[in-house]
């Protein structure tokens, strides 16, 4: 038995991304889209034929969509700009380790880095905020906890050619993302969070003008160079046709799993606190606290009785640290290093739930015990 609660790490490829890649795969489409040849122009076709759909999934120009290796060059390309430039920026500390790492580059180029204070159920206090910034850089939902936020009342916050920037990353297929209708002039997309390909990720934005590459060649209208990842494209396409198929009865199918999860959770296992469980959140994410153990230590013994689980995000996987996002909620250490994410996905039944729960408590105790 081996069942996978880490969707946020990466979701499973979606049944349609396979056939669609084998059948890709089989009409031989894989040729370089910028070759003059037929072959060549025959995946470019197919390259341009993508674009147009995922356009259409976020209500965006074609022209809009920049196409990258995923989402933490989307974010550096988002940041580049800004990175060395006397600069007014405001961001987060519960954004993802890539963004944190980009605020830290523009603070050594120059740049001054407002940080918002977090409230200890996750919220945002906008209390440290000042205005007239060049560039706001702010998540749409926590890879970690789940917790959704409002980008739209720090659009004010902005000097008036301000650019603000949305890491979607973990939002998209989750949350509706009409590009033309919010608050955002970039956001970034990783396809492996959609159920796609990994290695494909893309940067939407309102105006070339708004982006600085940090690869420069011909590839992309000069945005950025390299060989386009054609399957990887084509994966994202496929997998937000089936997101667009199944809809509003997915997302209620894993909402039902999700909430029956924590309700049983908190009938069979004491000492444990959900993490704003009464704030919006994904629908598919539940992050629990569990007093009297240690995360690592509970992973691993869940790992061994075939369930996938995390104590956050898959990059900082590995470290002994807290989580930076958990600290900045003003968790203790060790609260933060009690706390495991559970992600459900597009591939998850009622008896996939009701297997983890019939596992979990014996495991905790057995962990608590020691």
């Amino acid at each position: 038995m081996n069942l996978y609660f880490d969707h946020n790490a990466t979701s499973p490829l979606r049944q349609r991304v396979r056939e669609g890649i084998i059948r890709a795969l089989k009409e031989g489409i894989g040729a370089n889209p910028s070759s003059v040849h037929r072959e060549g122009r025959k995946a470019k076709k197919h390259l341009e034929n993508a674009r147009q759909n995922i356009a259409k999934h976020f209500s965006c120009a074609p022209s809009q969509i920049l196409f990258t290796s995923g989402a933490c060059e989307s974010i550096r390309i988002a940041w580049e700009k800004y990175s060395h430039t006397n600069s007014k920026i405001l961001t987060s500390p519960i954004e993802h380790s890539c963004v944190l790492s980009s605020a830290k580059k523009a603070q050594r180029q120059g740049s001054q880095v407002d940080v918002l204070k977090v409230l200890s159920s996750g919220a945002l206090s906008d209390s440290a905020a000042k205005h007239d910034y060049d560039f706001i850089s702010l998540q749409k939902a926590n890879n970690e906890t789940g917790l959704l936020y409002d980008l739209s009342p720090y659009r004010s916050h902005l000097g008036p050619k301000g650019v603000m920037f949305c890491d979607a990353v973990q939002a998209a297929g989750k949350t509706e993302l009409s590009f033309s209708t919010k608050p955002y002039d970039l956001m970034a997309i990783a396809g492996h969070k959609l159920g796609a390909l990994s290695g494909i990720g893309m940067l939407i934005f309102k105006d070339a003008s708004m982006i600085e590459p940090i690869l420069e060649g011909s590839q992309e209208r000069g945005l950025r160079a390299g060989t386009e990842n054609l399957l990887g494209i084509l994966s994202v396409d496929y997998a937000l046709q089936e997101l667009k198929e199944s809809g509003e009865k997915e997302q209620q199918s894993i909402r039902q799993l999700r909430d029956d999860f924590e309700k049983e959770l908190k009938q069979r296992i004491s000492d444990i606190e959900i993490t704003g469980e009464q704030l919006p959140r994904l629908y598919n994410t539940s992050h629990v606290q569990f007093r009297g153990l240690d995360g690592e230590s509970l992973v691993t013994a869940l790992d061994l009785e075939g369930f996938c689980v995390s104590m956050g995000s898959a990059c900082s996987s590995g470290t002994i640290e807290p989580s930076h996002v958990l600290l900045a909620m003003g968790m203790s250490r060790k609260s933060a290093l009690s706390s495991l994410r559970f992600s459900f996905g597009w591939n998850h039944r009622q008896e996939d739930i009701e297997k983890l729960l019939d596992s979990l408590p014996a495991i905790v105790d057995r962990v608590r015990k020691g």
